[in-house]
């Protein structure tokens, strides 16, 4: 090509470097699609998973709700409380008298024994819940629920206000009658 040293050096330096140029970002790009692509598998592959445990939580948190205001649910909510101290108190009174004759370390090894029953009964039946595939009308129930909690919350949160107002209304009462 006619060309002496220092300049072919020159001439293929800036060629190397022009291609690195065009080369590289397009490489780096390809990987970033390649490393998005491999994380959407993983997390496609667990949203089923995912949205059965979050809604078996959104159930269970919502059983453990009352069907009304706090206020209006205090009758109920004393009711049930003395039923599980007293359920609690003759459950507690029959174990008693069962292990008044066993030695401790036996009735550790058998509290124990039954309690890993339990745990791996409630296990297996929360499997098999989470294996059937969830119906539209499960879906729609837990909207409607949600949609209940939220009504409940704003209905609390308006209370919650006018009793603010009150509170208010009477300091300003009280700091008339004290001048």
């Amino acid at each position: 090509f006619g060309l002496n040293d220092s300049s072919a050096i020159d001439t293929m330096g800036a060629i190397i470097v022009g291609m690195a140029v065009l080369c590289i970002p397009i490489m780096l790009l390809n990987l970033l699609i390649a490393i998005m692509t491999s994380t959407y598998a993983v997390v496609s592959a667990d949203v089923d998973a995912e949205y059965k445990r979050s809604f078996a939580f959104c159930v269970l948190v919502a059983r453990e709700l009352a069907c009304l205001p706090t206020p209006l649910s205090l009758p109920l909510d004393v009711t049930r409380s003395v039923k599980q101290l007293f359920g609690t108190w003759n459950c507690k009174t029959i174990a008693e008298d069962k292990d008044a004759g066993m030695d401790p370390d036996s009735k550790f090894q058998e509290q124990l024994a039954v309690g890993l029953m339990v745990s791996q009964w409630k296990a297996h039946c929360n499997i098999e819940k989470f294996k059937g595939s969830v119906t539209i009308e499960q879906v729609e129930r837990m909207r409607t629920q949600g949609d209940g909690l939220q009504d409940r919350i704003q209905v609390l949160y308006r209370a919650l206000l006018n009793v603010v107002e009150r509170l208010d209304k009477i300091e300003v009462n009280l700091n008339k009658d004290r001048h």
